[in-house]
């Protein structure tokens, strides 16, 4: 459970093209990822996996995906964190992610400042 995982297309990587999706759920990887391959056989428009059949290998019968597990996190903010990581260190040649997820405000980095106050100061 809380997991950080990738899905990689094996038909593209014999051709020497990555092509790749980052994803990450609070449930076991067994379930998500056998989530992922029930939307490819009941091809489902919605599935990541079958949209990148349909637009890449239309043609081909036999289309294989390998599935790793990229982290294991103890937090959904940091599990969260890291799949945005991910997604943006990809070139967008590469990734399977849809654009819907690229939408989210980029993660930032807060720095605080601290200054002297005029009243502690010395004159």
């Amino acid at each position: 459970n809380n997991v950080g995982y990738r899905w990689t297309c094996e038909n593209c990587k014999s051709k020497d093209i990555n092509r790749v999706y980052e994803g990450e759920t609070s449930r076991s990887a067994r379930l998500r990822g056998k989530e992922h391959l029930q939307g490819l056989k009941n091809k489902r428009e919605s599935n990541m996996l079958y949209k990148h059949k349909i637009l890449e290998h239309p043609e081909e019968e036999n289309i294989k995906f390998k599935m790793e597990i990229t982290g294991l996190f103890e937090d959904a903010l940091t599990r969260q964190a890291n799949e945005a990581v991910r997604i943006k260190n990809c070139k967008k040649s590469e990734i399977l992610n849809s654009k819907s997820q690229f939408s989210h405000p980029p993660i930032t980095r807060i720095v605080v400042d601290r200054k002297k106050n005029k009243a502690n100061s010395v004159q």
